[in-house]
């Protein structure tokens, strides 16, 4: 199982980052930007 802890860093990033993406968009929706 080498750098399969690397694996779940990667998804843990890509994963925050996707969340991070969705409260920017809902942010941009809610102050009438889109």
């Amino acid at each position: 199982m080498t750098g399969g802890t690397h694996q779940d860093v990667l998804n843990v990033i890509i994963a925050d980052k996707q969340a991070l993406y969705d409260s920017y968009m809902s942010f941009l929706q809610t102050e009438g930007f889109s």
